[in-house]
């Protein structure tokens, strides 16, 4: 027998079986030898150019890791949960499926665009990151010809084949095995959370994504309810596990994921781009020295004439790419160019990280004891915020340097300002693409079966609400103006702008 080992800082070694699928013994490394030709292929080794947190990094310095290594940490854990199910039901799964979950674990964030989910967010035209996953998968791309030439090697229907990996991931229906493989890659228990958690605690330096994993994997078992297959969890082993992962997602989103720098850096990647758009609009050209990787997606991306943009496109686009071009961008453009000198600027804030975009801070009108917070949890007023940005985005709004002084220069409101908006669920509430909000399934000490949240209260709270959050932030040479704007046109019986900001 002869292994492929990966050395994995969160799950230690990773190992897959490199030789012929026929002569391993363990049924979990069937189809092996697909995953290894997968993991060559050239949009596979592209996940290790792009950053699990895209700009996260720039606030926590040791948050470098890719989407590569994620990747092999969902297909590692997709394993353990297999071999766990088939020790309980030796006969649920056939070849063909196991190969179609672990292909799924391994390609689940193929798709994902430069800085990740951060650049799904830089133009209405551009796809989900599982859309552009199921475009890679299915197209004529290294992926698509190595799925097909494993079904031809071992004689599966391509189709199906196709169809129920579609299923795994979101694309196609899924019922049955196929379910129970779509639960393993995405749920609200599945693997992808349980490696994301652990691995982005992990480079980020802190304790919050934490929590009792072998216990977690132990606890796993499967159920048919309604006639439908579910993955549950038996807390007849102790709800501890269960809650503390679920809690462990919680924290991850209050402390790293929705961190204010973190969103800070999201919001000045959009404005960064809208900025190249603008120019595009106004001088019918990029800007001097685009690399022709970026070049070629942005014009369609740009372009007025309604077109399905291109897989082979998208796939040069990486961290590096975009890296490049912003230091380029600054390098070479002049600070005054009425065209590009907002780009130079927002290119300047993001390699050298100051001034960091501001954020407004309110005030309540009633209660002087509640000091001042840049945090806006009533959507009433984020929607009036927004309102006003959104219905004068195309206003032009004088700038100022950092000490206040006017420039010789305008921007246009929607480029320098940005209401972001989050609506966070830590648990019931969540929403997958291609599927219904589900609650986890457990069982109690007596067998029965039902809702996580039926059996723990603290589950219950946890899912109990809704967490409504957003701030207004502005490039720093727009404050003055943006404060004007708003003090003119928003107003609150309880809330105003306060006197100071950040």
């Amino acid at each position: 027998m002869s292994y492929k080992v990966f050395r994995d800082a969160v799950h230690n070694m990773i190992t897959l079986h490199s030789g012929d699928d026929r002569l391993t013994t363990d049924p979990v490394d069937w189809g092996d030898s697909l995953i290894l030709d997968l993991i060559d292929t050239p949009e596979m080794q592209r996940l290790r150019r792009i950053g699990q947190l895209g700009p996260a990094y720039r606030v926590y310095p040791s948050a470098e890791h890719s989407r590569f290594s994620h990747a092999l940490g969902v297909l590692h854990l997709s394993k353990r949960i297999l071999s766990h199910l088939i020790t309980l039901e030796p006969h649920l799964f056939d070849r063909r499926e196991i190969a179609q979950i672990k292909a799924a674990a391994l390609l689940h964030d193929i798709g994902h665009g430069p800085y990740s989910h951060a650049f799904e967010q830089l133009h209405p035209k551009l796809p989900d990151h599982e859309t552009w996953s199921w475009r890679i998968v299915a197209g004529d791309t290294g992926v698509g010809r190595t799925l097909r030439s494993f079904c031809h090697r071992h004689g599966l229907d391509e189709a199906s084949f196709f169809k129920g990996l579609g299923g795994m991931l979101g694309m196609e229906p899924s019922e049955g095995v196929i379910h129970i493989g779509r639960q393993i890659i995405s749920s609200q228990l599945d693997a992808d959370r349980m490696d994301y958690l652990l691995r982005d605690a992990h480079f980020s330096g802190v304790s919050y994504g934490r929590f009792d994993l072998e216990w977690l994997l132990h606890s796993l078992a499967l159920r048919s309810v309604e006639g439908i297959p579910r993955l549950c969890v038996d807390l007849s082993k102790g709800p501890a596990a269960l809650e503390s992962y679920l809690f462990a997602r919680d924290d991850m989103y209050r402390q790293v994921y929705d961190h204010k720098t973190v969103r800070g850096f999201e919001v000045l990647m959009l404005h960064l781009f809208m900025a190249v758009e603008n120019g595009w609009k106004t001088t019918g050209e990029l800007p001097p020295g685009t690399p022709s990787e970026m070049g070629r997606f942005l014009k369609q991306l740009f372009s007025d004439t309604p077109s399905d943009l291109e897989t082979e496109a998208y796939l040069h686009l990486d961290d590096t790419v975009v890296n490049y071009a912003i230091q380029h961008w600054l390098r070479i453009l002049p600070e005054t160019d009425p065209a590009w000198g907002d780009l130079r600027w927002k290119c300047a804030l993001f390699i050298q990280r100051r001034p960091l975009y501001r954020r407004l801070y309110w005030r309540s009108v009633s209660d002087s004891d509640t000091g001042t917070t840049d945090i806006i949890s009533d959507p009433a007023i984020t929607d009036a915020l927004a309102r006003i940005v959104n219905q004068q985005g195309e206003r032009s709004i004088p700038l100022h340097d950092i000490t206040g002084n006017p420039l010789d220069q305008q921007a246009p409101l929607r480029q320098v300002a940005h209401v972001d908006r989050l609506e966070r669920a830590a648990y019931s509430q969540l929403h997958y693409p291609g599927q219904q909000t589900d609650s986890i399934t457990v069982i109690d000490a007596t067998g029965s079966i039902g809702r996580a949240e039926r059996f723990s209260e603290r589950i219950r709270l946890l899912g109990s609400g809704t967490r409504h959050q957003a701030r207004l932030f502005v490039d720093p040479r727009a404050e003055r103006s943006v404060i004007q704007i708003i003090r003119e046109q928003f107003t609150h019986p309880e809330w105003q702008l306060a006197e100071e900001f950040t």
